[in-house]
């Protein structure tokens, strides 16, 4: 899957199917378990700015691919608990990325 240049960091799930909302929620928090994620400044309808994090979802083709920015990139061993874990919360088959290596 080719990477999108907005994100230097990011682990990435991609299946043929869209997740559920407690899917997508089970993804979010097997990444923050074993990695960091980034923050990214977001604002309320007062304008007012908090710091949030995202799910993104885009629809490539035949896959759904989730993303989720990291400030720094998992090294193989997270990489593969977070695998393990995701198995365990998704039936289908799955694609599982991770960037980088610190």
């Amino acid at each position: 899957m080719k990477r999108d240049p907005k994100f230097k960091q990011f682990v990435r799930l991609s299946l043929e199917r869209e997740l559920s909302k407690d899917e997508v929620v089970g993804f979010f928090q097997t990444v923050d378990q074993y990695a960091n994620i980034e923050k990214i400044s977001s604002f309320d309808d007062n304008g007012q700015e908090y710091e949030d994090v995202a799910v993104t979802l885009t629809n490539f083709g035949s896959y759904y691919l989730y993303d989720i920015i990291l400030a720094y990139p998992v090294n193989p061993e997270e990489g593969e608990e977070i695998s393990k874990e995701i198995a365990n919360i998704i039936d289908d088959e799955f694609e599982f990325e991770a960037t980088g290596s610190r």
